[in-house]
């Protein structure tokens, strides 16, 4: 197959959105229903070709990991995590609205190998996230001075101050 069409082919494939129904995860098809119960244990759709979250549980009861995909949102993704939550290596290139996304985790948000330049501040707003991972080390380095946000609406203007004072605008918004 020459290079030309195999890059082809890796470009459609990415262009067709994929989501998670009917996709087996952990012995079980994934259908519309799935959203409507708590996942028992880790929710593992890593390595699927995704560009979609839709057809996610609403609570995974452990960790949620959609890393190595093709998403641009989280748009889908459950919102109560019982551990970390890892997306890393994916196309987000914005966490915005982040915190109406998941509303409740346990754990660590890992979102390095992703292009993000804006709306971090979100993950403030996010009961039981205690730390993050992206690959701006300065953005990382505020966050998690305020990561777990114990203070409240007081320590999301304070990160948001350290990040404007870093000239760092555009990840100081939600």
């Amino acid at each position: 197959m020459s290079k030309l069409l195999q890059e082809l082919l890796t470009l459609s494939e990415t262009v067709k959105e994929k989501n998670l129904i009917g996709v087996v995860i952990e012995g079980e098809t994934i259908t519309e229903k799935t959203k409507t119960r708590p996942w028992d244990g880790d929710f593992i759709c890593a390595n699927k070709g995704l560009t979609s979250l839709i057809g996610a549980p609403t609570t995974v009861n452990s960790t949620f990991n959609c890393t190595n995909n093709y998403l641009k949102t989280l748009e889908g993704a459950p919102s109560s995590v019982g551990a970390n939550f890892s997306c890393f290596n994916n196309k987000l290139e914005s966490l915005k609205d982040i915190h109406k996304i998941l509303t409740k985790m346990n754990g660590c948000f890992y979102a390095d190998n992703n292009p993000i330049k804006s709306h971090v501040l979100g993950l403030l707003l996010i009961p039981g996230c205690d730390s993050m991972t992206i690959d701006n080390a300065d953005v990382e380095d505020i966050l998690n001075e305020f990561l777990p946000n114990t203070r409240g609406h007081k320590g999301l203007l304070a990160c948001q101050s350290e990040l404007l004072d870093a000239n760092l605008e555009e990840f100081a918004q939600l």
